[in-house]
């Protein structure tokens, strides 16, 4: 028994580089008019020829598949296309795609004006020698016994970074700190009439400043430098000298500025276009000088320097002006 044309259409759109597949859920039936010949006989019954119909624009492709045949094939035919619009979504995941464009990562850019500020820990060693015109129980010469101090810092930097070669970072960086590193050290006498005679002293580094230049490498968003240049302190303290007895024999007070060099090495990384924290260690040497010491019975002289070590943490803020720099290829 033979029934009408089985007919099924395919619709390809053309857009873009990847085609884009629509499917008709639907199956059209055209009626016969005619009785076809020469058919073969199957298992189906018998399978006449088919005619495909193509048409082509410039937006699509469509093509139209008419079958003739037994009820028994057209069923099958219609299970077998219901199988391959099933699977054809997979077919389509599988086409090849063009690679998105390659866009690249910003560059994190370390030129620019900053400000900050930081906070940490420092310890200081002061050695102290008296000097003209001496005294009758520590005279011209003695060396007195090292103060060491340590206390809290913190204090405000700026600077310039400039960026270069592409990672090699030059700057120069003034800063501020105020300190609180104190300490006390206790002499006693060794001449022998005065054998016992105590002097007690207690100093204090109130704050510095320092000028360096530095020079870093850039790894991305990272920064590892290092530090040179100059530096300036005031201190002040004060001593209390007692007899071998220890009755008080006076009390004294100094103070005064002093200066030095700095070396220094840091890390620093930056978290956030125009912002970085930073964490560094500085060695600052005040060299030695002249500090009057002024007693309410005597006065001297004593030469005094200090080795000041000290480890910060700290975050700037950097004006770049601008967004980071994009790489180039």
């Amino acid at each position: 028994m033979h029934g009408p044309d089985l007919c099924m259409g395919l619709n390809i759109r053309l857009e873009g580089d990847r085609p884009q597949r629509q499917r008709h859920t639907g199956v059209q039936h055209i009626s016969r008019t005619q009785q076809m010949s020469g058919g073969k006989s199957n298992f189906f019954g018998v399978l006449r020829p088919c005619h495909i119909q193509l048409l082509v624009n410039s937006h699509s492709l469509n093509i139209l598949f008419c079958f003739g045949g037994s009820l028994m094939f057209k069923r099958f035919l219609l299970a077998s296309a219901a199988l391959v619009l099933w699977s054809a979504p997979g077919f389509a995941a599988d086409l090849p795609m063009k690679a998105p464009e390659y866009v690249p990562p910003p560059v994190y850019d370390w030129t620019g004006f900053y400000i900050g500020g930081n906070a940490g820990w420092g310890w200081e060693t002061v050695k102290s020698t008296e000097i003209a015109p001496g005294s009758g129980a520590f005279p011209i010469g003695t060396a007195f016994t090292p103060r060491h101090t340590n206390g809290w810092l913190g204090g405000v930097q700026g600077g310039y970074n400039w960026q270069v070669a592409p990672n090699f970072v030059f700057g120069l960086e003034g800063e501020y700190t105020w300190s609180d590193l104190t300490g006390t050290s206790v002499t006693i006498s060794t001449v022998p009439r005065f054998v016992g005679f105590t002097s007690t002293s207690t100093s204090k580094l109130k704050d510095f400043a320092l000028g360096t230049f530095r020079l870093g490498y850039a790894a991305g968003n990272w920064l590892f430098y290092g530090k040179a240049g100059v530096a300036w302190g005031q201190f002040n303290g004060s001593s209390i000298a007692t007899n071998p007895n220890g009755s008080l024999f006076e009390t004294t007070t100094f103070g005064g500025n002093t200066a030095g060099g700095v070396v220094g090495i840091g890390t620093e990384w930056g978290f956030a276009p125009g912002w970085s924290a930073r964490i560094e260690y500085d060695h600052i040497f005040f060299d030695s000088r002249p500090v009057l010491i002024s007693g309410t019975v005597n006065l001297t002289n004593t030469s005094s320097g200090s080795n000041v070590d000290l480890v910060r943490a700290g975050v700037n803020y950097r004006f770049n002006w601008g967004a980071p720099l994009v790489a180039k290829y």
